[in-house]
């Protein structure tokens, strides 16, 4: 599932439906009632996990959907993320044990506000890397965001986003060592934000653009 984050780009959600729960991550923001009825139908516990403190502008619409649905997150974004979301918020380090094929993992180097995702359910796993790479299809209408991804040469490309390397991490190399790690044995990856990498090739890409980040 995609949604346009206002002002900024185009944003990467997913769903996944384990034996319990139907685990949103990145809850998206107005999804269509096909989505929303489909989820209803498995009749499931409802999980909301926002990856990193900056997203939050779809839990309002799940919550009204679902309103027994739990939010979760990292332990240092919660307190934004209750002020901003007018609902409790859970640590994911609660969930840590409970699913058999997802890995859920605070973002290292990023003092326990980021995290990222590991699914193992089919032939191949998915990795959600939350905002180390980014590939936005233009850059951001938000003045702000626009500035910024100026001032640090962040473009409409596949590449590294140095504004949350710059504003939110606090080890850079840390952060990109774990993700070089996760995407190990070739994984889809999954950005918060732009196009799905599939190939070999983009995934080469990957390791290369992570591998920048360790050389600086």
């Amino acid at each position: 599932m995609t949604y346009m984050a206002k002002g900024f780009g185009e944003t990467n959600s997913l769903a996944i439906l384990t034996k319990d729960a139907s685990v949103i991550i990145n809850p998206p923001a107005n999804a269509n009632n096909d989505v929303i009825d489909f989820i209803r139908q498995q009749n499931k516990e409802i999980i909301l996990l926002e990856p990193h403190q900056g997203h939050n502008i779809g839990v309002p619409f799940w919550t009204k959907a679902f309103p027994s649905a739990k939010l979760y997150t990292s332990p240092k974004a919660i307190p934004r993320l209750e002020k901003l979301c007018k609902i409790k918020c859970h640590s994911i380090e609660e969930l840590f044990d409970s699913f058999k094929d997802i890995s859920f993992q605070l973002s290292k180097g990023c003092n326990e506000t980021s995290m990222m995702i590991r699914i193992s359910t089919g032939e191949r796993s998915i990795v959600y890397l939350d905002e180390t790479l980014i590939h936005l299809n233009k850059a951001p209408d938000m003045l702000i965001a626009k500035f910024f991804f100026w001032l640090n040469n962040v473009k409409p490309i596949f590449q590294v986003n140095w504004n949350y390397l710059k504003f939110f991490v606090k080890d850079p190399k840390e952060l990109a060592q774990h993700c070089i790690d996760l995407i190990e044995d070739d994984p889809i990856l999954v950005l918060a934000h732009g196009l799905v990498k599939n190939s070999e090739e983009e995934l080469n890409t990957a390791r290369k653009l992570l591998k920048s980040i360790l050389s600086k």
